[in-house]
């Protein structure tokens, strides 16, 4: 059996695309009516963030070049990180796990079976920049493609805290539906 540089949850996949662009959308709003700026993300690669009740949330794009926007967030238990790309509501999350290197610097790996990320190889980086601005995530091969874009690097800005955890449903897929159709 392959070692698999990302795992995909077909299942949360719609769900999760749903909660986090709600979230986004809700972020949005809040700040074009004249809330302040989010400062910058809280929560560090080096931190215990699994299992807290709030997540950062960064909107950004993949591949400046053909790249479309997408959403992200991270959780980890101070050594071992995994961030959760949703591109779209037809594609499956992405989970890709990294190797904290420092509170804002993370070493991409292939995930393994026996989870021991110190000797995985690198597959590229992910960064916290900006005191916690903007998230970045770079592949050193891009070899992943999103229908004829190849997905290089993922760059968010952060836009806010957001229920962990949070799932979808109709209430939910209701209030996007009324954002949507806002914009």
């Amino acid at each position: 059996m392959g070692s698999k540089v990302f795992a995909r949850n077909e299942r949360f996949s719609w769900a999760t695309f749903v909660v986090l662009l709600l979230l986004s959308a809700t972020a949005l709003a809040q700040a074009s009516a004249g809330s302040a700026s989010p400062a910058g993300c809280e929560r560090r690669f080096d931190q215990s963030t699994t299992g807290l009740p709030t997540a950062c949330l960064f909107i950004g794009h993949y591949n400046a070049a053909c790249g479309k926007e997408a959403v992200a967030i991270f959780a980890g238990d101070g050594t071992a990180l995994v961030v959760g790309l949703a591109i779209s509501p037809k594609t499956p999350t992405l989970f890709v796990p990294a190797r904290v290197e420092s509170a804002t610097e993370g070493k991409l790996v292939r995930w393994r079976d026996d989870l021991e990320l110190r000797s995985a190889p690198s597959v590229g980086k992910v960064t916290l920049d900006g005191d916690g601005r903007q998230l970045r995530v770079k592949l050193a091969d891009p070899a992943l493609q999103v229908g004829e874009c190849h997905f290089d690097e993922f760059v968010g800005d952060f836009v806010g805290m957001v229920p962990a955890g949070q799932t979808g449903g109709p209430p939910l897929q209701a209030t996007l539906r009324e954002i949507v159709a806002t914009r």
